[in-house]
């Protein structure tokens, strides 16, 4: 408990859970700028309120129309892949055409926000107000899913840098927060949208037919869809994959060796050379200090 509250406790305890968690455990050299941690916090609490504040300003206009263009052609294209660039081959394009034709685009921010309304905060009580946010989320959350809201939920807010697939959705989702220059502008030209966030459309779209995604039909159910030839020869073609970058690493491994070898080598012929070999350790022998003559008389 102390630990998941730490960064909202008096600094003493904030500084002792970095210290440990962060120094000790994960080599950090320090926390991040206040303010980022900031940002982070009220993103996790209040992500769909900033996310309106978000969006106004930064995905405003035409952006989630023309986003959602841009990936409905990109499926397109990708369904009009000639059999012989697919692993597939023809053997399961029915099942291959539902799975495409079935996945959710969802695009920039919800359609319908989530609802804040019983949450209070308070003025100088930020332990308070992290504390009093957790239950609304979390009520939120299950009646979302009982109203079969569920369609419309994502799990990264508006401002969020990154997009995913999820099977068991069926789903592909791409916040306003990676819908941003330089990967997407509104006023770009669609070839440049294309080559920014359409690399990162066709990547999350090919979770949904690659050796994860074959294991979840079009409604998301833990149901294969390759046909079992196919699966076959994608085993096999992971095999020879596998043992071809092992031993590839082994050769770069002994290459890495020989070169650092010759290094030592070429290091310890320029010191001969120079006449800087290292002189042997020779022990000196202590002379014993000369006594006078004894004075005459």
């Amino acid at each position: 408990m102390l630990r998941d509250a730490a960064p909202a406790l008096p600094k003493a305890f904030d500084e002792e859970n970095f210290n440990f968690y962060g120094k000790t455990l994960q080599g950090q050299k320090e926390q991040q700028a206040r303010w980022k941690r900031c940002v982070a916090q009220t993103d996790g609490a209040l992500g769909e309120i900033l996310g309106q504040e978000f969006i106004k300003k930064q995905f405003a206009g035409d952006s989630k129309k023309i986003a959602r263009e841009l990936i409905e052609t990109i499926q397109t294209a990708f369904a009009e892949q000639p059999p012989e660039a697919r692993l597939d081959g023809r053997h399961h394009a029915p099942a291959r055409h539902r799975q495409e034709g079935a996945i959710v685009n969802k695009i920039g921010y919800p359609d319908k926000w989530r609802d804040y309304s019983k949450l209070k905060i308070k003025n100088g009580d930020y332990f308070g107000n992290l504390v009093a946010s957790r239950p609304v989320r979390v009520r939120a959350r299950g009646r979302e899913d009982r109203q079969a809201g569920r369609q419309d939920r994502v799990g990264m807010t508006p401002p969020t840098v990154n997009a995913y697939y999820n099977p068991l959705n069926n789903e592909m989702v791409f916040p306003a927060g990676i819908l941003q220059p330089p990967f997407f502008s509104k006023d770009f030209p669609a070839a440049m949208n294309y080559g920014g966030i359409g690399m990162v459309m066709g990547h999350e779209l090919t979770h949904g037919f690659d050796d994860q995604g074959r294991k979840f039909d079009a409604q998301g159910k833990l149901t294969e869809w390759w046909e079992p030839s196919v699966s076959t020869k994608f085993e096999s073609a992971r095999v020879v994959h596998r043992e071809a970058v092992r031993e590839l690493r082994g050769s770069a491994g002994a290459q890495a060796e020989r070169e650092a070898h010759a290094r030592r080598e070429h290091r310890r012929q320029r010191r001969h050379q120079a006449g800087l070999r290292r002189p042997t350790r020779r022990t000196r022998r202590s002379t014993p200090a000369r006594r006078s003559p004894p004075s005459p008389g």
